[in-house]
């Protein structure tokens, strides 16, 4: 089971090492996340939260790290939405299910190099 202290001091080294100390960053730990952990960002705001399985049993500073990734990688994300609204509906769901494909992809690759790590985090979508 983790502990709250401990993966909130992960959260502030990787939100330091990231570059992302002005962040206002909250953490949750929940049973029976879908995904092992999940972001949301409120970038105008620089506001976050992270959302981790309590059962999760990896590498919680690789996944702490994945998730901050996200965070950094979010303005390509509201990019990317921005001009997919403009595609007919059914090109936007292609293109916004490849789209998520590649940032998790990114996001694995900077995670394996800031890790110095194999390991690998996937979400299920």
């Amino acid at each position: 089971m983790l502990k709250r202290e401990a993966v909130d001091k992960i959260l502030r080294y990787w939100q330091k090492r990231l570059l992302m100390q002005d962040w206002e960053m909250d953490l949750y730990i929940n049973e029976n996340n879908v995904d092992h952990g999940n972001a949301q960002a409120e970038i105008g705001a620089r506001e976050a939260s992270i959302t981790i399985d309590a059962a999760y049993s990896g590498d919680v500073s690789d996944l702490v790290c994945h998730e901050v990734l996200h965070m950094v990688l979010e303005p390509l994300d509201t990019f990317s939405q921005q001009w997919s609204s403009l595609l007919p509906f059914e090109v936007r769901q292609v293109f916004t299910a490849q789209w998520d494909d590649q940032i998790e992809h990114l996001v694995d690759q900077l995670q394996k190099g800031m890790c110095d790590k194999t390991t690998t985090i996937r979400r299920s979508r």
